[in-house]
């Protein structure tokens, strides 16, 4: 029942959100030039049977991506032994 869920998702939104990092975002160090890229190419026929399985399944491409960025998140947070949710 939606309903039941309410407190839990008002405590949710109450809780400060867990850091992404070891500290506070910083506007001085923090710019575009200290951005770090990671690049993860796959080749095309990994790339078809993910993009048929999301089409077989009814998943919209910004579900799968942000589904995944979620987990990455999670599991980042979890090897630095923070909060993962």
């Amino acid at each position: 029942d939606i309903a039941a869920q309410r407190d839990y998702w008002v405590r949710q939104l109450c809780a400060p959100d867990p850091l992404l990092g070891s500290r506070l975002a910083d506007p001085a160090r923090d710019t575009w030039a200290s951005l770090r890229l990671t690049d993860v190419v796959t080749d095309a026929v990994t790339t078809r049977g993910i993009l048929r399985r999301l089409d077989g399944a009814g998943i919209e491409m910004r579900d799968f991506l942000l589904t995944a960025l979620t987990l990455t998140l999670a599991s980042w947070r979890i090897e630095r032994r923070q909060p993962a949710h």
